[in-house]
């Protein structure tokens, strides 16, 4: 790491904050991404996301999973978290909430790829999932074998994802959660590259 600070504008990490009333009013925050001469895929989970339906005023949940290659930026965490938690008073149908996530991001990041999956669970008796990614991930990625399933990258080889009643996706006949894939063990892993 040099000697120059990259973190010293950041105003949130590190000191008391208050819950955004709405994602209007969240402030996300960015440091230069000191690696960025070195490809590596972010993936942030948020489990316990929640949004407001427009309609009805009742509370809606998904399970998040963004994932994203940093270019010249890497997103602070804690900003991101309380950007999400603001949702928690917003109303909007789950499509409009997941892609205004990834629109916000990929105009404050710059990334060279991002992709989210909104998970959300069941209203009325369906499950939405919400699912966006700049296609093709970049040529950097090129050297990792990468899970294709409900047209997103997310893991280590294609397969295909299938649903088990109204709960989560499973692989192999394994339940996981979105976002939460085990690496590769070894050369014997069938999900080895």
């Amino acid at each position: 790491m040099s000697d120059d600070n990259i973190y010293k504008d950041l105003r949130q990490l590190g000191g008391e904050t208050r819950v955004p009333q709405s994602p209007e009013e969240a402030e996300l925050e960015r440091v230069p991404n000191p690696q960025a001469d070195t490809a590596c895929a972010v993936r942030f989970t948020a489990p316990e996301f929640t949004s407001l339906c427009p309609m009805t005023g009742q509370p809606d949940f998904a399970h998040l999973v963004i994932d994203y290659v940093p270019g010249a930026w890497l997103v602070e965490s804690k900003s991101l978290k309380l950007y999400l938690t603001s949702f928690r008073n917003h109303g909007a149908f789950h499509e409009d909430c997941t892609l205004t996530i990834a629109r916000r991001l990929v105009d404050f990041l710059a990334p060279q790829w991002l992709r989210i999956g909104g998970y959300w669970y069941p209203r009325g008796g369906i499950p939405i999932d919400v699912l966006w990614a700049e296609v093709p991930p970049p040529a950097t990625l090129a050297g990792m074998t990468l899970i294709i399933a409900s047209g997103l990258y997310i893991g280590w080889r294609e397969t295909r994802i299938t649903r088990r009643g109204d709960t989560q996706p499973s692989i192999a006949g394994s339940t996981f959660a979105p976002g939460h894939l085990p690496p590769p063990q070894g050369p014997g892993d069938a999900r080895a590259p």
